[in-house]
């Protein structure tokens, strides 16, 4: 579950492939305090589903600690 700064909570959806640029996992291995993007299906409400969403997390002791969505498509 996702919730974003406005209170609004998101359920993924686990069925589908999380997936990362390689540069960008490589990025958040090496430089802990960095940010890493990717690109995952969502759940989003009641009957709606946002097939991709573009979402920025900051990197930190190996978890995700804030989840920014920036669009969908």
């Amino acid at each position: 579950m996702v919730v974003d700064d406005t209170g609004s909570m998101y359920g993924m959806d686990y069925e589908a492939l999380m997936t990362a640029d390689s540069e960008d996992a490589l990025y958040s291995e090496v430089n802990p305090g960095g940010s890493v993007d990717m690109r995952v299906p969502f759940l989003v409400g009641e009957d709606t589903r946002i097939t991709q969403a573009h979402m920025t997390g900051v990197w930190d002791g190996g978890q995700f600690v804030v989840v920014d969505f920036d669009e969908a498509v």
